[in-house]
């Protein structure tokens, strides 16, 4: 019998799974490091640029951001969302090559900014730092993986709300009821982008799970989840 998971249960794997949650929470990056006071940064702050030589590793620990790729007619894709506890690059002390993807806060931020250099000599000293680079890359890996997957599993629908238990599970405020209540720092085409889908139908769907009562929008940013769907 064959070891690998059917598409039934692969999608339910991916409507069930949580979000995975940094290796290391910022206060433990901030002890094994020893880092200091993060620099401050307003919502929608260039941390670093597409094609930049990285000099520095980042790693948020408040607030929100985004990678984001620019195409060569000027616009702009978003690539995935960084949360505290996240370095806010992909593999950021195994990069060599110049940023294939440019880091921006979504809300104002907290980041601690590391020279790359000295981040590797002290991992190179102590074997706990090690093995919490491995972790990152796990985690990266991760991430990416489950991303593709959403991508090639999930439908539209279940992708956005996937999306949206995601965001809340890190920014949301959770009732007696089991109901969670946050605020969204995404436009429409930001989230259509991430859902893998046009803008007008991100706006269909959206407007489905509110007539289902799955979602609520409270106001134009404040959303309420009302229940997953079944699976």
């Amino acid at each position: 019998m064959s070891s690998y998971p059917t598409a039934a249960g692969l999608r339910q794997w991916l409507l069930c799974h949580p979000a995975e949650q940094p290796p290391l929470t910022v206060s433990g990056w901030r002890k094994l490091l020893k880092l200091t006071a993060p620099d401050r940064y307003a919502a929608n702050s260039v941390v670093f640029s597409q094609g930049e030589t990285p000099s520095s590793i980042y790693l948020l620990a408040r607030g929100m951001a985004k990678l984001t790729f620019l195409t060569p007619d000027g616009g702009e894709l978003l690539f995935a969302l960084r949360y505290p506890g996240q370095f806010i690059d992909y593999f950021p002390l195994r990069r060599e090559t110049p940023y294939e993807l440019s880091g921006v806060t979504l809300t104002s931020a907290e980041i601690y900014r590391v020279n790359v250099e000295r981040a590797q000599a002290v991992i190179k000293q102590q074997a706990n730092l090690r093995f919490a680079e491995g972790e990152i890359l796990r985690s990266d890996f991760h991430s990416l993986a489950v991303r593709y997957l959403q991508m090639r599993v999930l439908s539209p629908v279940e992708r956005l709300e996937s999306l949206l238990w995601e965001l809340a599970g890190f920014m949301g405020e959770k009732d007696s009821t089991g109901r969670v209540r946050f605020v969204l720092p995404l436009d429409n085409l930001a989230m259509a982008s991430l859902c893998g889908i046009s803008e007008s139908y991100f706006k269909s769907i959206r407007r489905d799970l509110e007539r289902t009562r799955r979602i609520k929008r409270e106001q134009r940013h404040r959303w309420l989840l009302l229940s997953r769907l079944s699976v």
